[in-house]
């Protein structure tokens, strides 16, 4: 169903409600601005956790995981940028089911 309070404030919210139905009732929680949205950040952790969890869904290696979430912070210290391509060849790599 729609909720005409989180319809009314889009596009500038992004909630949601969740209902759920147990064996001991039924619990409804609404928020007004979903998790990563910008008024309702994830943190560096939390950034860093959903990558991994996604890349490893995605059926990458996790030595390629772990190397491309590396070399990507490391961008922001100044690291190379031909890291991250060497790296990107090894998902390409990957998905073409060649050799790494």
């Amino acid at each position: 169903s729609t909720d005409a309070g989180l319809t009314a404030r889009y596009p500038a919210h992004f909630g949601a409600t969740l209902t759920a139905t147990t064996a001991s009732g039924t619990l409804t929680a609404t928020i007004a601005d979903a998790w990563g949205d910008s008024e309702n950040p994830m943190d560096t952790t939390a950034i860093i956790a959903k990558f991994h969890r996604l890349a490893l869904w995605s059926g990458l290696p996790e030595s390629v995981v772990q190397a491309l979430a590396s070399v990507t912070l490391a961008l922001g210290d100044g690291g190379p940028v031909a890291a991250l391509h060497q790296v990107m060849h090894q998902v390409a790599a990957h998905q073409s089911g060649a050799p790494t």
